[in-house]
Protein backbone atom coordinates (compact mmCIF):
# COMPACT_ATOMS: atom_id res chain seq x y z
CA UNK A 1 0.00 0.00 0.00
CA UNK A 2 1.24 3.49 -0.86
CA UNK A 3 0.53 6.57 1.27
CA UNK A 4 -0.60 9.78 -0.41
CA UNK A 5 -1.49 13.05 1.32
CA UNK A 6 -3.44 16.15 0.32
CA UNK A 7 -3.74 19.40 2.34
CA UNK A 8 -6.95 21.39 2.05
CA UNK A 9 -9.58 23.59 3.62
CA UNK A 10 -13.30 23.83 2.85
CA UNK A 11 -12.76 25.93 -0.28
CA UNK A 12 -10.78 23.24 -2.08
CA UNK A 13 -12.77 20.13 -1.16
CA UNK A 14 -14.08 19.41 -4.65
CA UNK A 15 -10.76 19.79 -6.53
CA UNK A 16 -9.11 17.77 -3.76
CA UNK A 17 -11.64 15.02 -4.36
CA UNK A 18 -10.99 15.17 -8.10
CA UNK A 19 -7.25 14.85 -7.54
CA UNK A 20 -7.76 11.90 -5.17
CA UNK A 21 -10.11 10.10 -7.54
CA UNK A 22 -7.82 10.65 -10.53
CA UNK A 23 -4.93 9.11 -8.61
CA UNK A 24 -7.02 6.14 -7.46
CA UNK A 25 -8.28 5.58 -10.99
CA UNK A 26 -4.77 4.69 -12.15
CA UNK A 27 -3.12 3.24 -9.03
CA UNK A 28 -1.74 -0.29 -9.42
CA UNK A 29 -1.48 -0.72 -5.63
CA UNK A 30 -3.90 -0.03 -2.82
CA UNK A 31 -3.71 3.55 -1.58
CA UNK A 32 -3.93 5.00 1.91
CA UNK A 33 -5.49 8.44 1.35
CA UNK A 34 -4.72 11.05 4.02
CA UNK A 35 -6.20 14.53 4.03
CA UNK A 36 -4.62 17.18 6.25
CA UNK A 37 -7.59 19.49 6.66
CA UNK A 38 -8.18 22.81 8.32
CA UNK A 39 -11.67 23.13 9.82
CA UNK A 40 -13.29 20.65 7.45
CA UNK A 41 -16.98 20.14 8.17
CA UNK A 42 -18.58 16.77 8.70
CA UNK A 43 -20.23 17.13 5.29
CA UNK A 44 -16.86 17.70 3.61
CA UNK A 45 -15.32 14.71 5.37
CA UNK A 46 -18.28 12.55 4.37
CA UNK A 47 -17.74 13.41 0.71
CA UNK A 48 -13.99 12.83 0.84
CA UNK A 49 -14.40 9.59 2.78
CA UNK A 50 -16.57 8.10 0.05
CA UNK A 51 -13.40 7.18 -1.83
CA UNK A 52 -13.23 4.07 0.37
CA UNK A 53 -16.45 2.74 -1.17
CA UNK A 54 -15.68 3.92 -4.70
CA UNK A 55 -12.30 2.15 -4.74
CA UNK A 56 -12.18 -1.05 -2.64
CA UNK A 57 -8.81 -1.45 -0.94
CA UNK A 58 -8.53 2.31 -0.38
CA UNK A 59 -8.42 3.67 3.16
CA UNK A 60 -9.20 7.25 4.17
CA UNK A 61 -7.87 9.24 7.13
CA UNK A 62 -8.47 12.85 8.10
CA UNK A 63 -5.60 14.58 9.90
CA UNK A 64 -7.02 17.76 11.47
CA UNK A 65 -4.70 20.75 11.25
CA UNK A 66 -5.00 23.96 13.28
CA UNK A 67 -3.29 27.13 12.11
CA UNK A 68 -1.37 27.28 15.36
CA UNK A 69 0.42 24.10 14.23
CA UNK A 70 1.57 25.94 11.11
CA UNK A 71 3.14 28.99 12.78
CA UNK A 72 1.22 30.98 10.22
CA UNK A 73 -1.35 33.15 11.98
CA UNK A 74 0.46 36.38 11.10
CA UNK A 75 0.77 35.92 7.37
CA UNK A 76 -2.54 34.47 6.25
CA UNK A 77 -3.49 35.61 2.74
CA UNK A 78 -5.88 34.58 0.00
CA UNK A 79 -2.92 33.72 -2.19
CA UNK A 80 -1.14 31.57 0.37
CA UNK A 81 -3.53 30.15 2.97
CA UNK A 82 -1.45 28.69 5.82
CA UNK A 83 -2.74 25.16 5.15
CA UNK A 84 -0.16 24.97 2.34
CA UNK A 85 2.47 24.66 5.09
CA UNK A 86 0.94 21.41 6.35
CA UNK A 87 3.12 19.37 4.00
CA UNK A 88 6.15 20.48 6.02
CA UNK A 89 4.74 18.61 9.02
CA UNK A 90 4.52 15.24 7.29
CA UNK A 91 7.45 13.66 9.20
CA UNK A 92 5.56 14.47 12.41
CA UNK A 93 2.71 12.21 11.31
CA UNK A 94 4.57 9.60 9.25
CA UNK A 95 7.81 8.67 10.92
CA UNK A 96 8.98 6.05 8.45
CA UNK A 97 8.79 5.13 4.78
CA UNK A 98 7.84 7.17 1.74
CA UNK A 99 4.89 9.52 1.59
CA UNK A 100 3.69 11.44 -1.45
CA UNK A 101 2.15 14.88 -0.98
CA UNK A 102 0.19 16.22 -3.93
CA UNK A 103 -1.55 19.56 -4.41
CA UNK A 104 -5.31 19.77 -4.85
CA UNK A 105 -5.04 21.63 -8.17
CA UNK A 106 -3.77 18.53 -9.96
CA UNK A 107 -5.11 15.85 -12.24
CA UNK A 108 -3.36 12.49 -12.23
CA UNK A 109 -3.21 10.85 -15.66
CA UNK A 110 -1.10 7.78 -14.91
CA UNK A 111 -0.03 5.36 -12.21
CA UNK A 112 2.02 7.05 -9.45
CA UNK A 113 3.37 3.77 -8.06
CA UNK A 114 6.58 3.98 -10.18
CA UNK A 115 7.37 7.25 -8.40
CA UNK A 116 7.43 5.40 -5.08
CA UNK A 117 9.87 2.87 -6.52
CA UNK A 118 12.53 5.26 -7.84
CA UNK A 119 16.01 4.92 -6.29
CA UNK A 120 16.64 7.80 -3.89
CA UNK A 121 20.35 7.04 -3.29
CA UNK A 122 20.32 8.72 0.10
CA UNK A 123 18.29 11.73 -1.05
CA UNK A 124 15.47 12.75 1.29
CA UNK A 125 12.84 14.10 -1.08
CA UNK A 126 12.04 13.66 -4.76
CA UNK A 127 10.45 16.40 -6.86
CA UNK A 128 10.43 17.99 -10.31
CA UNK A 129 12.16 21.24 -11.14
CA UNK A 130 10.08 24.39 -10.99
CA UNK A 131 9.22 26.05 -14.31
CA UNK A 132 11.40 29.02 -13.40
CA UNK A 133 14.45 26.80 -13.92
CA UNK A 134 13.98 27.27 -17.66
CA UNK A 135 13.89 31.06 -17.50
CA UNK A 136 16.88 33.22 -18.34
CA UNK A 137 17.78 36.81 -17.55
CA UNK A 138 18.05 37.60 -21.25
CA UNK A 139 15.32 40.07 -22.18
CA UNK A 140 13.57 39.44 -18.85
CA UNK A 141 11.80 42.28 -17.09
CA UNK A 142 12.61 43.40 -13.56
CA UNK A 143 10.03 41.10 -11.95
CA UNK A 144 11.46 37.98 -13.55
CA UNK A 145 15.02 39.06 -12.79
CA UNK A 146 14.08 39.59 -9.14
CA UNK A 147 12.49 36.16 -8.96
CA UNK A 148 15.54 34.52 -10.50
CA UNK A 149 17.81 36.32 -8.03
CA UNK A 150 15.58 35.17 -5.18
CA UNK A 151 15.86 31.60 -6.44
CA UNK A 152 19.66 31.83 -6.54
CA UNK A 153 19.69 33.23 -2.99
CA UNK A 154 17.51 30.37 -1.74
CA UNK A 155 19.76 27.76 -3.32
CA UNK A 156 22.80 29.54 -1.85
CA UNK A 157 25.66 27.98 -3.75
CA UNK A 158 23.73 25.02 -5.13
CA UNK A 159 22.56 25.13 -8.76
CA UNK A 160 19.57 27.45 -9.10
CA UNK A 161 18.32 25.09 -11.80
CA UNK A 162 17.72 22.48 -9.09
CA UNK A 163 15.02 24.55 -7.40
CA UNK A 164 11.98 22.26 -7.22
CA UNK A 165 8.24 22.77 -7.22
CA UNK A 166 6.38 21.63 -4.11
CA UNK A 167 3.15 20.63 -5.87
CA UNK A 168 4.15 16.97 -6.10
CA UNK A 169 6.73 15.85 -3.59
CA UNK A 170 7.83 12.44 -2.34
CA UNK A 171 9.32 12.43 1.16
CA UNK A 172 11.46 9.82 2.89
CA UNK A 173 10.07 10.64 6.31
CA UNK A 174 12.34 8.26 8.22
CA UNK A 175 15.43 9.66 6.55
CA UNK A 176 14.33 13.22 7.25
CA UNK A 177 13.91 12.45 10.95
CA UNK A 178 17.22 10.58 11.22
CA UNK A 179 18.98 13.61 9.72
CA UNK A 180 17.24 16.03 12.08
CA UNK A 181 15.75 18.00 9.21
CA UNK A 182 12.21 17.69 10.52
CA UNK A 183 13.17 20.09 13.31
CA UNK A 184 14.96 22.40 10.86
CA UNK A 185 11.85 22.54 8.69
CA UNK A 186 9.55 23.35 11.60
CA UNK A 187 11.94 26.09 12.69
CA UNK A 188 11.67 27.81 9.30
CA UNK A 189 7.87 27.56 9.25
CA UNK A 190 7.74 30.31 11.84
CA UNK A 191 9.29 32.79 9.44
CA UNK A 192 7.27 31.73 6.41
CA UNK A 193 6.15 35.29 5.72
CA UNK A 194 9.75 36.12 4.74
CA UNK A 195 9.50 33.98 1.63
CA UNK A 196 7.85 34.64 -1.73
CA UNK A 197 6.59 31.05 -1.88
CA UNK A 198 6.50 29.96 1.78
CA UNK A 199 6.25 26.16 1.70
CA UNK A 200 8.22 25.76 -1.52
CA UNK A 201 11.05 28.05 -0.50
CA UNK A 202 11.38 26.35 2.88
CA UNK A 203 11.60 22.93 1.22
CA UNK A 204 14.31 24.13 -1.14
CA UNK A 205 16.29 25.80 1.66
CA UNK A 206 16.19 22.74 3.89
CA UNK A 207 16.69 20.00 1.31
CA UNK A 208 18.94 21.56 -1.33
CA UNK A 209 21.54 19.00 -2.29
CA UNK A 210 19.33 16.24 -0.85
CA UNK A 211 16.72 16.20 -3.63
CA UNK A 212 16.26 13.46 -6.21
CA UNK A 213 15.17 15.36 -9.33
CA UNK A 214 12.41 13.60 -11.26
CA UNK A 215 11.09 14.34 -14.72
CA UNK A 216 8.59 17.13 -15.37
CA UNK A 217 6.01 14.52 -16.35
CA UNK A 218 5.48 13.99 -12.62
CA UNK A 219 4.56 17.65 -12.15
CA UNK A 220 3.64 19.13 -15.52
CA UNK A 221 2.73 22.55 -14.22
CA UNK A 222 1.07 25.25 -16.23
CA UNK A 223 1.75 28.97 -16.05
CA UNK A 224 -0.52 31.90 -16.76
CA UNK A 225 -0.04 32.24 -20.52
CA UNK A 226 -1.16 35.84 -21.01
CA UNK A 227 -0.30 37.95 -17.99
CA UNK A 228 3.18 36.51 -17.55
CA UNK A 229 3.79 35.91 -21.23
CA UNK A 230 3.96 39.63 -21.90
CA UNK A 231 6.77 39.99 -19.43
CA UNK A 232 9.17 37.37 -20.68
CA UNK A 233 9.59 35.96 -24.18
CA UNK A 234 10.31 32.46 -22.92
CA UNK A 235 6.99 32.41 -21.12
CA UNK A 236 4.85 33.39 -24.11
CA UNK A 237 4.03 29.77 -24.79
CA UNK A 238 2.91 27.42 -22.07
CA UNK A 239 4.07 23.86 -21.85
CA UNK A 240 1.79 21.95 -24.16
CA UNK A 241 -0.04 18.99 -22.73
CA UNK A 242 1.40 15.80 -24.18
CA UNK A 243 -0.79 12.81 -23.43
CA UNK A 244 2.12 10.43 -23.88
CA UNK A 245 4.37 12.02 -21.28
CA UNK A 246 2.36 13.92 -18.66
CA UNK A 247 1.61 11.80 -15.61
CA UNK A 248 0.35 14.61 -13.37
CA UNK A 249 -1.04 17.95 -14.59
CA UNK A 250 -0.66 20.83 -12.14
CA UNK A 251 -2.60 24.10 -12.53
CA UNK A 252 -0.04 26.02 -10.55
CA UNK A 253 -0.29 29.38 -8.82
CA UNK A 254 -2.52 32.03 -10.35
CA UNK A 255 -3.31 30.11 -13.52
CA UNK A 256 -7.09 30.01 -14.08
CA UNK A 257 -8.40 27.02 -12.16
CA UNK A 258 -10.29 24.63 -14.46
CA UNK A 259 -13.12 24.06 -11.97
CA UNK A 260 -13.96 27.77 -12.09
CA UNK A 261 -15.04 30.10 -14.87
CA UNK A 262 -12.26 30.52 -17.43
CA UNK A 263 -12.23 33.47 -19.84
CA UNK A 264 -13.61 32.72 -23.30
CA UNK A 265 -10.40 33.82 -25.00
CA UNK A 266 -8.74 30.59 -23.83
CA UNK A 267 -11.19 28.69 -26.02
CA UNK A 268 -11.61 31.15 -28.91
CA UNK A 269 -7.94 31.90 -29.63
CA UNK A 270 -6.49 28.85 -31.45
CA UNK A 271 -3.08 29.15 -29.80
CA UNK A 272 -4.56 29.55 -26.31
CA UNK A 273 -6.95 26.68 -26.96
CA UNK A 274 -4.03 24.45 -27.91
CA UNK A 275 -1.92 25.53 -24.94
CA UNK A 276 -4.48 25.78 -22.16
CA UNK A 277 -8.14 25.66 -23.22
CA UNK A 278 -7.93 22.04 -24.34
CA UNK A 279 -6.41 21.05 -21.00
CA UNK A 280 -9.24 22.81 -19.15
CA UNK A 281 -11.74 20.79 -21.19
CA UNK A 282 -9.81 17.59 -20.46
CA UNK A 283 -9.87 18.37 -16.74
CA UNK A 284 -13.60 19.12 -16.68
CA UNK A 285 -14.59 16.03 -18.65
CA UNK A 286 -12.39 13.76 -16.55
CA UNK A 287 -13.46 15.39 -13.28
CA UNK A 288 -17.18 15.03 -14.02
CA UNK A 289 -16.74 11.37 -14.94
CA UNK A 290 -14.86 10.68 -11.71
CA UNK A 291 -17.15 12.75 -9.49
CA UNK A 292 -20.12 10.74 -10.73
CA UNK A 293 -18.70 7.83 -8.73
CA UNK A 294 -19.29 9.62 -5.42
CA UNK A 295 -21.63 12.55 -6.12
CA UNK A 296 -24.03 11.01 -8.64
CA UNK A 297 -24.48 11.07 -12.40
CA UNK A 298 -25.26 14.80 -12.53
CA UNK A 299 -21.99 15.80 -10.85
CA UNK A 300 -20.46 18.97 -12.25
CA UNK A 301 -17.00 20.05 -11.17
CA UNK A 302 -17.97 23.70 -11.72
CA UNK A 303 -20.98 23.56 -9.37
CA UNK A 304 -20.41 24.74 -5.82
CA UNK A 305 -20.89 22.30 -2.96
CA UNK A 306 -23.30 23.83 -0.47
CA UNK A 307 -21.70 22.86 2.82
CA UNK A 308 -23.41 23.87 6.05
CA UNK A 309 -21.58 26.63 7.97
CA UNK A 310 -18.60 25.43 9.99
CA UNK A 311 -19.22 25.60 13.72
CA UNK A 312 -16.72 27.77 15.60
Amino acid sequence: MIRVVWSTDERFVKPTLVSILSLLEHASRDVAVHVMGHRLSGAALDILGRVEDAYPGTTFEHIPIEYGMLYADEWFSDRFPPVIMARLLLPQFFDDGRVLHIDSDTLVLDDVVPLFDIPMDGKLIAAARDARCTWKNTDADDLVKALLKDTADIMNGYPATDYVNSGVILLDCGGIIRNGLDATTVGLMGVGKMFLHPDQDVLNIVFKGRVEIVGKEWNDHYLTPLDLGRRHPERQRMQRHQKRSSRILHFVGRVPKPWKLVERRYFEDPSLLADFGSVVLLYRATANRLLAKVLGEDADVMAEIDFPPTQT
